[in-house]
């Protein structure tokens, strides 16, 4: 993690993920998260690259739906889906 007591130098060849979360989002009676990233090389005199730029942003592709229920866990499970 990078943050204020971090003293390491960016050099050229590093790869980050940068992430970006906002937790806990309530919305009537549901309650959600939103998980934002990219996947950054730091390259020479600035020329950093996000490598995850041409990825497709269309919310069907990289949306993700994960239920807490174990019961319908266990439905899933046994209808092979």
């Amino acid at each position: 993690m990078i943050n204020s007591s971090c003293h390491k130098r960016l050099e050229e060849g590093m790869v980050f993920n940068v992430l970006l979360t906002f937790p806990n989002i309530k919305l009537g009676d549901k309650k959600f998260a939103i998980y934002l990233s990219d996947t950054v090389i730091i390259g020479k005199n600035s020329g950093n690259q996000v490598i995850t730029y041409e990825v497709s942003r269309k919310y069907e592709e990289v949306s993700y739906n994960l239920n807490d229920n174990d019961d319908e866990k266990g439905e899933d499970e046994a209808s092979g889906e």
